[in-house]
């Protein structure tokens, strides 16, 4: 396919966008190479070589989350807890300054 500048005109024009005339002339530079490289690759001889399908087959890994209290603070209870090493507690909960 070859960009000319009729076709940047009238996708420019359909995108609703302004292009200047230095714009126009790189876009059509630019898309003319890229079709160009296409064009390449159609020289190609791919037989014999299965199509990729979906990416590289690799498959996500889950693990199961778990509490790791292993290098706690001093402070810390067993259950994960710094209620008690806080300053100031109201009602199991951690009291601090008020931010506005």
């Amino acid at each position: 396919m070859l960009i000319t500048k009729k076709l940047i005109d009238h996708l420019a024009r359909l995108s609703r966008i302004e292009l200047t005339a230095d714009e126009s002339k790189r876009f059509i530079k630019d898309l003319n190479g890229i079709f160009k490289h296409f064009k390449e690759l159609d020289t190609l001889d791919v037989k014999g070589v299965n199509p990729m399908i979906g990416g590289a087959g690799l498959k996500n890994i889950f693990r199961t989350d778990a509490v790791s209290l292993s290098g706690k603070a001093e402070t810390v209870d067993e259950e994960g807890y710094i209620i008690d090493a806080f300053p100031e507690t109201h009602d199991g909960y951690l009291k601090v300054p008020k931010i506005l």
